[in-house]
């Protein structure tokens, strides 16, 4: 991605972040609440959040139990942010990286994503997200 290109997704993400303590806590509540019902009962499972950002969903999803939780965004700052909470992410394209974990995960999820890539990326980056999931993943 082009230094331009991720500054402006930088600053995309920081604006729609929590920034208090109460925020966070209220924010991953409420993707919790969200996901309840679709999410894998089965919490070793390998699950995959692309487009992580500093890995909000992520902490909520380890904080559940969900062991196998790691994410993969394309922007260096926000994974290493992530990445110093101790999570497990991986800072690349999301194509690429579905391409290389065939039949991986129980899960992925994208939040607030393909709007963000470009549109001939779109419908491959779907294709692959079903590559990556497991028999009967989600």
């Amino acid at each position: 991605m082009n230094r331009e290109r991720a500054l402006n997704y930088e600053r995309y993400y920081r604006r729609w972040k929590p920034e208090t303590p109460e925020a966070e806590r209220s924010a991953k509540k409420h993707v919790m609440e969200g996901l309840s019902g679709l999410l894998p009962p089965d919490k070793s499972l390998p699950l995959l959040d692309m487009g992580c950002g500093s890995g909000l969903i992520l902490e909520a999803l380890v904080q559940e139990g969900y062991r196998g939780a790691e994410g993969v965004d394309r922007c260096e700052a926000l994974v290493r942010e992530a990445q110093a909470k101790g999570l497990k992410v991986t800072g690349q394209e999301v194509l690429p990286f579905l391409l290389s974990h065939e039949g991986e995960f129980g899960a992925v999820l994208a939040f607030d994503l393909l709007e963000h890539l470009p549109r001939e990326e779109q419908i491959p980056v779907v294709e692959a997200v079903k590559e990556a999931l497991r028999p009967g993943g989600v």
